[in-house]
């Protein structure tokens, strides 16, 4: 998710964004006027590759932000870029400040993005879903339509049937144990790539 903010500040319209703090502030140039040409927001490119760090002395009651922060405008504000920096990226943008411009131009190339590792998906955080589904489904499409007649009431239509437990209404519930792990099975099915998993 991308958080969008503005300034406040009491400046003219005409602060244009420097097209020089791209590096300076390790910025993502994210739309562009197609008429004037001038720069209509930017994006932290700290929170999309690193995540945000915890602060320094404060605990936190709730799990992480993942969401990426954008500025809109003109006008823009350096300080504002400084200022959530130094509040969600301290350490890395500590390091950050002490490259010379060349190694900061190269800075991001070479990094992971933390959404695409698969610590998200396999860590401890992951939490179990449920779910609850038409007998129809189950009975029909899955237990039926999807295994070919001679595997009918075999061990491997056995396996994949009783991770679906009935319940006293006709339908049926399953818990998924990993989260994380089930929506990267999904977005990789959603994406065309085929694979054989279990992630029940």
């Amino acid at each position: 998710m991308t958080k969008h903010y503005t300034t406040a500040h009491a400046e003219p319209c005409t602060t244009k964004f420097q097209s020089s703090h791209a590096i300076i502030y390790g910025l993502k140039i994210m739309e562009t006027d197609e008429h004037t040409k001038l720069i209509k927001s930017v994006s932290c490119r700290f929170c999309s590759i690193f995540g945000h760090e915890p602060m320094p002395g404060v605990k936190r009651q709730r799990q992480q932000t993942e969401r990426t922060w954008s500025w809109t405008g003109p006008p823009f504000h350096a300080e504002n870029f400084n200022s959530h920096h130094e509040t969600q990226h301290s350490l890395t943008w500590e390091r950050y400040q002490a490259l010379s411009h060349a190694e900061k131009v190269k800075f991001f190339d070479v990094k992971v993005r933390s959404e695409d590792t698969l610590h998200r998906f396999f860590g401890d955080m992951s939490t179990s879903l449920h779910f609850t589904i038409d007998s129809n489904i189950i009975d029909i499409i899955i237990g039926d339509m999807l295994f070919h007649p001679d595997d009918h009431n075999g061990v491997t239509q056995a396996n994949a049937l009783k991770l679906f437990e009935k319940t006293p209404l006709g339908n049926y519930e399953v818990n998924i144990a990993n989260s994380m792990q089930f929506r990267l099975v999904i977005r990789m099915i959603a994406r065309g790539i085929s694979l054989i998993t279990t992630v029940l």
